[in-house]
């Protein structure tokens, strides 16, 4: 079952989806930690930017949401 809105809907939308989907529908949401997130983008950005600076972007630009959960972040499914 494909969640209905899953590559779409605004952020706070998004967010909310992913804490009312069963466990077994979270797989269709990427999650990440901070260090998870910089392991996988910075080469992206030719290591020019730290874990925090990464983070920034990444969140002003809203490829990444913030979850309740200390550390932890949802990527974007638009992205």
């Amino acid at each position: 079952m494909k969640n209905k809105f899953y590559g779409q809907g605004t952020e706070q939308q998004i967010v909310e989806a992913y804490y009312n989907v069963c466990d077994a529908n979270k797989r269709l949401f990427k999650v990440m930690s901070k260090q998870q997130l910089w392991d996988s983008y910075c080469p992206a950005f030719n290591f020019e930017l730290d874990e925090d600076e990464l983070l920034a972007e990444a969140l002003h630009r809203g490829f990444v949401f913030k979850l309740r959960e200390p550390n932890t972040y949802l990527v974007n499914p638009n992205y």
